[in-house]
């Protein structure tokens, strides 16, 4: 096992390696199935996480070092980190190797539509980042739900929207031109929905939400640094004002191991037959 001290110690610490005969003969369980070597490992990774052994945000081995300790190629000592990924116990940072991942964001849907609100009340540093900003042709179904007219220009942000160093997600908002004039001069790394109330007096009072699991696309994995078709999440927000009028539709592209989502719904107030 090749044990990885905290940033605390500042240096690197291997014990000695599994012998490759020891770890093919414990990847037969009890009952004769045979476990994928990279998952056997896995755990045993996983299982000095738990432990302690490794703190949130302590570098992990390097894939030559994990492939030479325990005997396996590199392809599957990427794939010991790839499917820990998934599990997300580990997060990858480019050209610098994998990491521990501390706990996943509690976002709470019924705080805020702000991912900065969210990210702050949970005591993380969030970072926006934006990768184009402008105006752009709007399907028919995108146009209908904005309540804007055929001629209407329409307002898209698209950012990368990041926990610390961690990339959570891509998001990419719609709105009038007609409801935000000047907006895109704005500083759009901040708070969208801030610059809305302080600017424009438009206050984000409901919000209409469909969550959705899905791969994430070539472009959104490669902006948030994970594999091709890694698992995501997909939001999809219809923001309303204090008047009732839609404010923007905001759609976006989560890592699935980056956050959980939770709504309260009080059931005693609704009508329920």
């Amino acid at each position: 096992m090749i044990q990885v001290p905290s940033k605390r110690a500042g240096s690197t610490q291997r014990k000695a390696a599994r012998p490759r005969s020891t770890i093919a003969a414990r990847r037969v369980s009890d009952s004769g199935d045979v476990t994928p070597i990279y998952r056997w490992v896995g755990r045993l990774i996983a299982a000095q996480i738990q432990s302690g052994a490794y703190a949130a945000d302590d570098q992990l081995p390097s894939e030559r070092d994990l492939s030479e300790a325990y005997g396996i190629s590199r392809m599957t000592a990427r794939n010991v980190y790839v499917a820990l990924q998934s599990d997300g116990l580990v997060y990858r940072h480019n050209r610098r190797g994998w990491f521990v991942a501390p706990p996943k964001l509690h976002y709470a849907l019924m705080r805020s539509v702000s991912f900065l609100s969210n990210v702050q009340a949970e005591g993380g540093m969030p970072l926006a980042e934006v990768i184009r900003a402008g105006h752009m042709d709007c399907p028919a179904w995108l146009m209908k739900r904005l309540g804007a007219g055929a001629r209407e220009k329409i307002i898209t942000i698209r950012r990368r929207l990041s926990i610390g160093t961690r990339p959570a997600m891509v998001e990419e908002m719609f709105m009038p031109e007609a409801r935000f004039p000047g907006l895109l001069q704005a500083e759009l790394d901040k708070s969208i929905s801030a610059i809305w109330e302080q600017q424009y007096d438009v206050h984000i009072k409901r919000s209409v939400a469909t969550i959705s699991g899905r791969q994430l696309s070539a472009e959104d994995a490669d902006i948030l640094g994970v594999e091709v078709g890694f698992p995501g999440i997909h939001l999809d927000h219809t923001m309303y004002d204090q008047h009732g009028m839609v404010v923007a539709v905001d759609i976006q592209h989560w890592r699935s191991d980056i956050a959980e989502f939770s709504i309260d719904v009080d059931f005693g107030r609704l009508d329920v037959t």
